[in-house]
């Protein structure tokens, strides 16, 4: 079986933050990390393009963390069956995700 390989785009549920046009306003988003590293700092990050070898789940939470916080995308790497152990330590997988790769319900729920 080879590496399963899946990009997003995507994020996970972020709060309403669109003006009345339907735009974005990165300002109220992403007031956390401006405060923390300025705009140029938000703005590599939005520029960031994240692998993320094996999400068990350490590496579910860390995606979950670069997420919210604004990376553009990222690909995970990662040929494990979600397991039963999974079920009690990986939050974005439940028990309809038994079986499945592993990467792919994560890049569903991101």
């Amino acid at each position: 079986m080879g590496d399963e390989h899946l990009s997003s785009g995507g994020g996970i549920g972020s709060q309403n933050t669109q003006n009345t046009d339907g735009v974005v306003d990165k300002h109220i988003r992403y007031d956390r990390g401006i405060r923390i590293w300025g705009m140029h700092g938000q703005a590599a990050l939005e520029q960031a393009k994240i692998c993320l070898l094996n999400c068990s789940a350490t590496g579910s939470e860390a995606l979950k963390n670069m997420v919210l916080g604004g990376i553009n995308a990222f690909t995970i790497v990662d040929n494990s069956l979600v397991t039963e152990e999974d079920l009690g330590t990986n939050f974005m997988v439940n028990s309809s995700s038994l079986g499945q790769m592993r990467a792919k319900v994560v890049t569903g729920v991101c």
